[in-house]
């Protein structure tokens, strides 16, 4: 546990020291000398801790923008990182729907058993989540 809270405690002192408020996983790398595998244990860590009600970071953090080690990530407090994800949320649902629009039909179909809908029904829910997502 300790190796958890510590490494949680460098991501908050990194942005503390650096100001950055958007960096990645390279900022840490060449912030701390360690390698990036380090560096993303780093905010795996932090991630960890935030789902913690016992142990308050002081910085919120989430992905921005991007996944892997291209990812950038957003630190800052909760409102702001709170806004970040569900816009990280939207924009990831909206990719995933428009690339694999049968996977939505298959979500839909599973609700649809227990409700009964249409066919038509459907389509025009699929319909409208997508257009949602995109005036978000």
């Amino acid at each position: 546990m300790e190796a958890v809270v510590n490494r949680q405690t460098l991501v908050d002192q990194f942005v503390s020291a650096t100001g950055m408020e958007i960096f990645a996983n390279a900022d840490l790398v060449k912030h701390y000398g360690c390698s990036g595998a380090e560096a993303s244990k780093m905010i795996q860590a932090h991630l960890s801790t935030q789902r913690n009600k016992w142990v308050v970071p002081q910085f919120a953090l989430v992905r921005y923008v991007g996944r892997t080690r291209s990812a950038l990530w957003r630190a800052g407090n909760k409102n702001a990182v709170a806004k970040a994800a569900f816009d990280q949320f939207v924009s990831d649902t909206a990719c995933k729907a428009e690339r694999n629009p049968k996977a939505v039909l298959d979500v839909v179909r599973v609700n649809n058993v227990a409700t009964r809908s249409t066919a038509r029904q459907t389509l025009a829910r699929i319909d409208a989540v997508l257009e949602s997502l995109h005036h978000v």
